[in-house]
């Protein structure tokens, strides 16, 4: 298996084998398991279609639906299987969680600390909750927030107290 210069995954030889193990067993007779293994692992959906052709001779693809649900449920196999492989060892599962701790989960999010904001301006009556405040912050640092809290977390407040902050810092540059 190798990796394309836009990080794909790519198995090589996946067209050679016309093995029973990687059309029947593993795959299916319309997907090898070798295509089937490397849609998930490029976080694509396993689709087979059908070339179909128009009274004009023009050709378009048409899905599958039978052979797609055949192949989906052997990829769903497969990531069965590879759970139980991945969790039944602690030490194997211990050292590729290392491995990919190390590789993908290197970076950390900026956190914001909001707790040194005064709002000028504000309600006295209004105070905001320390992860408003942080909300806020965030807002006027980041660019572009995406405020997701549950219903009654006190967005509103988050948006207009940024908004605030925001129109006085343009005001003061």
């Amino acid at each position: 298996m190798t990796r394309t210069k836009f990080g794909e995954y790519k198995i090589e030889g996946k067209y050679q084998d016309r093995s029973v193990s990687a059309t029947e067993m593993f795959g299916t007779n319309r997907m090898s398991s070798y295509h089937i293994f490397e849609n998930p692992l490029n976080q694509r959906d396993v689709i087979v279609r059908d070339r179909v052709e128009d009274e004009e001779g023009r050709h378009h693809y048409e899905i599958n639906p039978k052979e797609t649900q055949l192949a989906k449920e052997k990829a769903r196999q497969m990531k069965e299987k590879f759970k139980s492989w991945i969790w039944d060892d602690i030490e194997q599962r211990e050292k590729y969680v290392e491995r990919y701790n190390y590789l993908f989960n290197a970076i950390r999010g900026r956190e914001y600390d909001g707790s040194h904001q005064s709002f000028p301006g504000m309600n006295p009556a209004i105070r905001l909750r320390p992860h408003q405040q942080n909300a806020v912050l965030r807002t006027k640092l980041g660019g572009n927030t995406l405020l997701a809290h549950c219903v009654g977390a006190g967005k509103s407040f988050e948006m207009i107290a940024a908004t605030m902050e925001q129109a006085i810092m343009m005001l003061l540059s």
